[in-house]
C-alpha cells in the first residue's frame, strides 16, 4: 500500500493536529501542581511548636484543627479576615478549545480509516446499529477481500476469507430485512441467500 493511499495521508494535516494537541497536554500535565492556603504569618515559637505550615505540610490528607481566622490571630478582630481559610488548586488547566479540536481530528482520522465515528462515540442504538453496518459492510468486507486475493497470489491453494459471522451482532437488521423480502414476494430460500444467509 503506497503512502499516499494510508488513512493519515487521506486525513491530510489531521495527525498533527492530533499529536500537537497532546503534546500541549502533556506540557500541562507536567507542569507544577498542587493547591495553595492563604495562612497568617508564623512567628519562631509556632514554627517550633508545631505550628500551622507544619501541620499542613504533614497533613496527608488528614484532618486539621487550625486557630480560627475569625480573631485576628492577636490583633484584634478588625484585622480579621473576610472568611476563614479557603484551599486553591493550581496546576494543568486545559482550554476547552484544544479538547474539541482534538476529539474533530480523532474523528478525521478514524472516518479515513472507514470507521464510523458513532462506534467511537456515545450515540442512540438505531445509529450504532447502522454505523456497524456501514462499518462491515464498507471497510470489513473489502479489507477482507483484498488480504484473500494477496494471501490467494502468495499461496498455493485460493484463500477465502468472510466475516458473516460478526453479522450475528445485528440480528434485528437481518430479520427484517428477510421479513422486507418475503413481504415483497421473496421466498424464504431466497430471501436467506439474498441478505447472505444460506
Amino acid at each position: 500500500m503506497s503512502v499516499q493511499n494510508q488513512p493519515e495521508s487521506a486525513a491530510g494535516l489531521t495527525t498533527e493536529v492530533v499529536a500537537l494537541a497532546e503534546r500541549l497536554w502533556a506540557r500541562e500535565l507536567g507542569s507544577a501542581h498542587g493547591y495553595i492556603m492563604s495562612l497568617p504569618a508564623v512567628t519562631t515559637d509556632e514554627d517550633e511548636d508545631g505550628g500551622i505550615s507544619d501541620q499542613c505540610a504533614a497533613a496527608e490528607g488528614h484532618l486539621l484543627n487550625l486557630e480560627t481566622a475569625t480573631g485576628g490571630h492577636g490583633f484584634g478582630k478588625d484585622q480579621a479576615p473576610q472568611s476563614e481559610y479557603s484551599v486553591k488548586r493550581f496546576g494543568a488547566d486545559f482550554p476547552a478549545e484544544i479538547r474539541l479540536v482534538h476529539e474533530w481530528a480523532v474523528a478525521e482520522l478514524m472516518a479515513a480509516a472507514g470507521c464510523p465515528v458513532e462506534l467511537l462515540v456515545t450515540s442512540d442504538g438505531a445509529g450504532m446499529r447502522e454505523s456497524w453496518r456501514r462499518f462491515t459492510a464498507a471497510t470489513i468486507n473489502p479489507l477482507g477481500a483484498i488480504v484473500a486475493d494477496q494471501a490467494s497470489a502468495k499461496l498455493p491453494d485460493p484463500v477465502g476469507i468472510t466475516f458473516h459471522r460478526l453479522r450475528g451482532s445485528d440480528v434485528q437488521g437481518l430479520a427484517r430485512a428477510i421479513k422486507s423480502l418475503v413481504d415483497a414476494g421473496f421466498d424464504r430460500a431466497a430471501a436467506l441467500e439474498i441478505v447472505g444467509i444460506s
